[in-house]
């Protein structure tokens, strides 16, 4: 009896004590990557899974590596021989469109017996940022997203590297489009695919037949101021009486400068009011409108009195301004309009000091009536001073001798 049961505890408590324990695991920082969070789109991605052997003996087995959910399996089954109390890293390379993806990776010892099941499974989320062109940038940060050379701003398709443009805003971009202005003409036969008001060019001359106003004619497609001359020929296309040879932009007619009268004669101690703000353009805007004020003449010592001034007034601006010193100047008043063609006025004016007049006619007064007092109190004195005896000759003196005898003899 005692020998049966020996045998028996030989058969099942010694196998069990000597039987090897089968466990591969894969820790919960067992999933490392060649690059860091957040990965590109399109970035190849080198995933690592590093699986541990808690068993006590050398194991072998495979790591799958799943996205996604439902999973789809990354690459191959990979092998796995990891030696006893020791790890064995595996890994794979996928690339991956924008979004957040789950990856999971298993662990599937070939020996199963004693493993662990709750320690096969690892699971972590990552995130992929769009980079549509694949140039390292992120979509967000990337100006030209699809590096087609135009700015994403104005690509009617910013993803798709073969189109940028619309023209007729029907969803296809214009290269794949064969009528891109849908004006019912086909681009093949259509002069002007991108503009959907023109089909045709009868006289090669670049402006379309609807335009033209000389279809016919290959040297004239305008008439400016519809005078029934073309444009080419007229010597005055605009008609706003500036030659052709003369005129910056003869097919614009430039602003009217309207300047109300600027005083010819002024003084120091008066304002004057430059005002264009009546100025305008018949066929577009003025712009900007500049006052520019020289001094014409120097004074008598040849110093200039002030230094030219010039400011910028804007549409409907008046500028009020006083003359610091007198002399001859200039006010020249130049308008100027949306297509840079200018018109100007020149006005001469002449500054006078009143005040110092006004002191030198008061002075001169004075020495006037000063000298008229002179002159009066001169007179007075004159006319109180006794008369002196004039010199008489001598037949004069025996007169008046026999006179004075004669009185005598006749008083006695």
């Amino acid at each position: 009896m005692k020998r049966l049961f020996c045998f028996v505890f030989f058969l099942i408590i010694i196998p069990t004590a000597v039987s090897a324990v089968n466990d591969l695991s894969i820790a919960s920082d067992g999933i490392s990557f060649n690059r860091n969070l957040p990965f590109l789109e399109g970035q190849l991605v080198r995933i690592y899974a590093t699986v541990e052997n808690k068993g006590d003996t050398d194991l072998k087995g495979v790591a799958k590596f799943f996205a996604g959910n439902p999973r789809e399996q990354i690459g191959t089954d990979q092998p796995i021989s990891a030696v006893l109390e020791n790890t064995d890293t595996v890994f794979v390379d996928a690339s991956f469109i924008p979004g957040s993806h789950l990856l999971t990776i298993t662990v599937i010892p070939f020996d199963a017996d004693d493993d662990v099941i709750a320690n096969n499974n690892l699971t972590t989320t990552i995130t992929v940022l769009s980079d549509s062109d694949r140039d390292g940038k992120t979509n967000e940060l990337d100006t030209d997203d699809d590096n087609d050379g135009v700015l994403d701003l104005n690509d009617a398709f910013p993803l798709d590297r073969k189109e940028s443009r619309d023209t007729d805003g029907d969803g296809t971009g214009d290269n794949t489009d064969t009528d891109d202005d849908n004006d019912g003409v086909l681009d093949l036969n259509d002069a002007f695919s991108l503009d959907a008001r023109e089909s045709k060019d009868t006289d090669s001359d670049g402006v379309g037949d609807t335009t033209d106003i000389y279809p016919t004619n290959p040297l004239e497609s305008r008439d400016f101021d519809n005078d029934g001359v073309g444009d080419n020929s007229d010597t005055d296309a605009d008609n706003d009486d500036i030659e052709k040879t003369s005129d910056t932009n003869d097919t614009n007619l430039g602003p009217i400068l309207e300047v109300d009268r600027i005083p010819s004669l002024t003084s120091t101690e008066r304002e004057i009011v430059i005002d264009p703000s009546e100025s305008s353009d018949p066929d577009g805007t003025v712009v900007a409108i500049t006052v520019v004020i020289n001094e014409l003449s120097a004074p008598a010592d040849g110093v200039q009195n002030v230094s030219p001034f010039e400011t910028t007034l804007m549409p409907g601006e008046k500028l009020p301004y006083r003359f610091a010193q007198e002399g001859q100047y200039s006010v020249v008043v130049n308008a100027t309009d949306d297509k840079g063609e200018s018109r100007s006025k020149t006005f001469e004016v002449t500054v006078r000091n009143l005040l110092s007049y006004w002191v030198k006619g008061v002075i001169w007064l004075l020495v006037f009536v000063v000298f008229l007092i002179a002159i009066t109190m001169y007179r007075k004195v004159r006319n109180n001073m006794p008369k002196p005896r004039k010199n008489i000759s001598k037949k004069a003196a025996i007169s008046v001798a026999k006179k004075t005898t004669t009185r005598s003899k006749n008083k006695k």
